[in-house]
């Protein structure tokens, strides 16, 4: 509001104020399609969405209003849409939520031919349920360097009901195939491709005609091949890629050795059984630059394991031989329905972080297992120097685990880190601002390194699952006392369990006296003046 009001009485800030407030377009087309004459018109929702099935009862839709231009666009109004429009750089378009009506996307293109409608447009989210090449092409500036196609989304009516179909339905768009190739020849620049949703029918490879590509995100529905892989990896620009990888086993997956520029990788298996895929693609990449690592492993269902074990090797190992100077943040996710067969899994957590400890220069851990069985993935107190020492740069630790389902739930929790040795990282890792660990241990430990009188580090946030021993009154309000002097800026984040609400409820009742002395010191001293 206050740089609206600037705009509107200060003609010397004027244009400047009225380029921040037009940069970016969060809220999509609408109000650039209201500069004309528009109204919105009653319609029924189509026929096969207009029932829909709700917790097994049928709902009827009630209609929706659709933006339509009234009458046709005039050379004025085109004049005052191109003066906001030329300061639009970033547009985030979504067809059932905005319920503007195609006819209206085209008037506005065909009008602007044959220049993109938003001229200078720098970042594109468009999202359809069927993608229609003719709309979205009128959107394709010549400076576009960021593109996000979303192939279906939905809308939220009728409570918490979901809408999971086009509101304008039309043909599908039979050139869909050269979209890619159509994009490139009026925004050859463009850095960086999205593709989500369902998948688009223009070939994957069409992406690095692209020559400026750093880049590239596909969704899980994007079922990449190893020949599309082989030919992402000759990019000598690509810098980062995210993907799923094929559901291939033992050592199927081949890849051409390239990525001679990457810089991050995110990979997800939904559905792999052994960690070979995995393996395969970080054994190819040629860059020594690799700082962001992530993979989201999902074991598939019992039925999906292989009969016989495969023995593969922890893709982990070859962090430290390939990336030992570059990598900053790994991120790892391991879910299972069961508990897999162990010649599949890592046994015990220092399979994950005996290798991350010659990475010196990591920022970001996170780590999370699903279906811990037994005590083998909780960290002790010991372990914290450790981690401590090897990664002075850390900034982000995130541990979690879950116990699995309820016929297999177990006390894993009889082994954790006690509380008092998070002074390592007050010693160690100067930049941490976040940790969270699956559970603490109130119980104070011996701490083999000296810790200087008054030693303060600026933690922010701080959380545990669990708190052990579970008798552990007595021990709320000396481990308080030890955060509040420790990591007097720290915040703790509550989570769902009881166990670690009380440690934040004993904390805040130090913080609370210390504050009180704190002023009582300060009346004090300006009394005794």
């Amino acid at each position: 509001m206050e740089l609206a009001h600037v705009a509107l009485v200060n003609k010397t800030f004027s244009e400047a104020a009225l380029d921040v407030l037009w940069r970016r377009l969060y809220i999509g087309l609408l109000p650039l399609v209201k500069l004309f004459s528009v109204s919105y018109e009653d319609r029924e929702y189509p026929e096969d969405i207009a029932n829909y099935d709700q917790d097994d009862s049928e709902v009827t839709l009630k209609g929706y209003e659709a933006l339509v231009l009234k009458r046709p666009i005039e050379p004025r109004q085109w004049t005052r849409f191109q003066f906001y429009a030329r300061r639009v750089r970033f547009l985030s378009y979504q067809e059932n939520l905005q319920r503007i009506d195609p006819s209206v996307l085209y008037a506005i293109g065909s009008y602007a031919q044959p220049e993109a409608v938003i001229p200078h447009l720098h970042e594109l989210h468009w999202a359809q349920h069927q993608l229609h090449g003719g709309e979205l092409l009128y959107f394709i500036s010549p400076n576009l360097v960021s593109l996000s196609l979303k192939v279906f989304d939905y809308i939220r009516s009728e409570g918490a009901l979901r809408i999971t179909e086009t509101l304008f339905p039309r043909k599908d768009d039979s050139n869909e195939h050269l979209l890619l190739a159509a994009v490139h020849s009026r925004a050859s620049h463009v850095r960086k491709v999205d593709l989500y949703g369902w998948p688009i029918k223009a070939p994957l490879v069409h992406i690095l005609q692209f020559r400026d590509l750093r880049e590239i995100s596909l969704g899980r529905y994007y079922h990449i091949t190893s020949e599309a892989l082989s030919a992402f990896s000759a990019s000598e620009t690509l810098e980062a890629l995210s993907f799923e990888l094929p559901n291939l086993k033992h050592s199927e997956l081949s890849i051409s050795e390239g990525f001679p520029a990457l810089k991050q990788l995110c990979m997800r298996c939904t559905q792999a059984a052994c960690w070979c895929s995995v393996s395969s693609m970080l054994s190819v990449i040629s860059s020594r630059n690799l700082s962001k690592l992530s993979i989201n492993f999902e074991f598939p269902p019992p039925d999906g394991w292989p009969s016989g074990a495969c023995h593969c090797s922890s893709p982990l190992l070859l962090l430290s031989q390939r990336w030992r100077c570059s990598m900053q943040a790994f991120l790892l996710r391991i879910t299972t329905q069961v508990p897999p067969p162990v010649e599949h899994y890592f046994a015990q957590l220092s399979d994950i972080i005996g290798p991350l400890m010659p990475l010196s220069r990591l920022r970001a851990v996170h780590i999370h297992i699903g279906h811990i069985m037994d005590a083998s993935f909780a960290l002790r107190s010991e372990d914290i120097p450790a981690l401590a020492g090897a990664w002075p740069e850390l900034e982000e630790f995130h541990l979690s685990t879950d116990r699995g389902g309820s016929s297999h739930r177990v006390v894993h929790s009889t082994i954790a880190p006690s509380i008092y040795s998070l002074v390592h990282f007050a010693l160690k890792c100067p930049s941490l601002r976040s940790l969270k660990l699956p559970c603490t241990d109130l119980r104070p430990v011996e701490i083999s390194s000296e810790v200087p009188a008054g030693l303060q580090h600026k933690l922010r946030h701080l959380q545990a699952a669990e708190v052990l021993p579970k008798a552990h009154q007595s021990l709320l309000a000396p481990a308080a006392r030890f955060l509040e002097e420790t990591f007097p800026l720290v915040c703790l984040d509550p989570p769902f369990q009881d166990d670690f609400r009380k440690v934040v409820t004993a904390w805040k009742r130090v913080r609370v006296r210390e504050s009180h002395s704190a002023a009582a010191r300060l009346v004090r001293s300006r009394t005794t003046r």
